[in-house]
């Protein structure tokens, strides 16, 4: 059953991704802790408004049963 699509990436794409995350690195390394700890309270926050759909798509995509992937979610938000 196909669940989803999802472009193919070329080792020219890798190479951007490394790039652009490098560059990322160093602008996010001179933030503070405070800055930092908002920037993954939104990121949970997030996940956390989308935990059932992330659920679904850890069962889909690797077999699990909905409530071990629910746990893996709970325990990364927590």
């Amino acid at each position: 059953m196909v669940f989803t699509q999802v472009p193919d990436a070329s080792k020219g794409d890798l190479e951007k991704a490394i790039s652009a995350a490098s560059t990322a690195f160093q602008s996010w390394k001179k933030n503070s802790f405070t800055e930092r700890a908002a920037c993954m309270k939104k990121f949970v926050e997030g996940l956390k408004s989308r935990q059932q759909e992330f659920a679904k798509a850890l069962t889909l995509e690797q077999g699990k049963p909905l409530g071990a992937a629910a746990g893996e979610l709970f325990a990364c938000i927590h």
